[in-house]
């Protein structure tokens, strides 16, 4: 690992103080799509910051292939944004690993869903690999050591690597944060902070911005996702698969789920499992001893037989939190060409909410759609009973509207 500490230790010395110039923030504007260059200059303070954030990412990208043409420090550097290839494979049923979203990102997938996305990726004289994330914020830290925890873990598991090494780059000073003085006094976790930058209206213009085309770098030292060596064992549904079987058994067994939870831990990569879909019948016991809460209606029986067309009961982990999740019948759809399933999870001991729409061109919606496993109806009261007897935490934040029409 001697190059790799090499190397973050010159990205650290580098980046330190850095002051973006004119060159290299246009050069970052050709990552950035025609909305998140608008909303550089908003006068919406949310979107203006969300576009900053984009901007400052693809920056510190651009920075970094400058310094790796002038040193072996950098070996590779993992194309991204307006670098990635042209043509994005999709989502897909049994896709693991390493992948590209439709803007360029590099998502990690297992069995087509998106598990994960890393802001920048390097490797070294040695392939080994760092992983980068960027921040421009305070915001959004909760948990932001167990985020990188799983992200590590994730590309251990990918890539087969045992040593997996992070850099947190920032633009606002983060090291008296107590979540990140704890992240870092882990191993092969580094951080700098670039210190504030200007905001981009004093250094580039809108015009200027609108203008800029987007182009390829020729950069020697760019390289594809395919060209990083795989783990060929890694299938995420057989891990899915394994922890279902796990979960039927200790429910079996009426382990404890404080005990299960343990042994869970927080290394496992699977976050939630499908525990299978529900017949009519099953439907019917389900609705007679829960509520369904959706947009801000309860849900009666006749209610989900009308508007629903499938029924999954899911189960997440670490903290073992009932999740249902309903496929909306076509016609009761508000965007209709948006196929969606509505993901409802425990808010109360007897109560599910609505939380997020999982629309078609989400890759988790295939593999829903492709559940066939169907969970016997005498099995729901004790699966009820298990996950939903102790104190449960549940979630307090507000969440959007659900993309479905539903008469008053």
């Amino acid at each position: 690992m001697k190059n790799n500490m090499e190397l973050l230790k010159f990205l650290v010395e580098e980046l330190k103080d850095l002051k973006p110039s004119k060159q290299l923030s246009l050069r970052a504007i050709r990552h950035m799509g025609k909305s998140h260059k608008k909303d550089l200059f908003s006068k919406n303070k949310h979107s203006q910051k969300n576009a900053e954030g984009h901007w400052f990412e693809a920056m510190i990208y651009e920075k970094i292939s400058v310094l790796s043409e002038k040193s072996e420090n950098i070996f590779w550097i993992i194309r991204k944004g307006a670098d990635a290839p042209s043509k994005k494979q999709k989502h897909h049923l049994g896709q693991n690993g390493f992948s590209y979203d439709l803007s360029g990102n590099i998502i990690i997938r297992g069995n087509g869903q998106d598990l994960a996305e890393i802001d920048l990726l390097l490797l070294d004289a040695d392939f080994n690999i760092t992983f980068i994330e960027v921040s421009i914020s305070k915001q959004n830290l909760k948990d932001f050591d167990k985020e990188i925890f799983f992200k590590r873990k994730l590309i251990k598991e990918v890539t087969g690597q045992q040593e997996i090494s992070f850099l947190l780059i920032s633009s606002i000073d983060l090291s008296r944060n107590s979540l990140i003085k704890r992240l870092l006094s882990s191993p092969n976790n580094y951080y700098v902070c670039t210190g504030p930058f200007e905001e981009v209206s004093s250094i580039i213009g809108l015009k200027e911005v609108r203008d800029y085309n987007k182009y390829r770098s020729d950069s020697t030292k760019l390289i594809g996702l395919t060209d990083v060596e795989m783990n060929p064992n890694f299938n995420y549904k057989e891990r899915h698969d394994r922890c279902r079987r796990m979960l039927f058994k200790s429910m079996k067994k009426k382990e404890s789920l404080n005990n299960l939870r343990s042994r869970i831990g927080t290394s496992s990569i699977v976050t939630k499992v499908l525990l299978g879909t529900l017949p009519p019948s099953g439907v019917k016991i389900f609705c007679g001893e829960k509520k369904i809460i959706i947009d801000d209606r309860l849900m009666k029986k006749e209610d989900v037989f009308k508007y629903i067309s499938k029924f999954i009961l899911a189960v997440s982990l670490p903290e073992l939190r009932l999740t249902l999740y309903l496929k909306v019948q076509n016609k009761f759809l508000k965007v209709k060409r948006k196929k969606t399933y509505l993901k409802c999870g425990a808010h109360s001991i007897d109560t599910f909410k609505f939380e997020k729409n999982i629309p078609v061109f989400v890759g988790f919606y295939r593999w829903l759609n492709s559940i066939t496993a169907t969970i016997d109806p005498q099995q729901i009261g004790d699966i009820v009973q298990y996950f939903m007897t102790e104190e449960l935490v549940f979630p307090k934040r507000r969440y959007g509207k659900p993309n479905i029409k539903m008469k008053k």
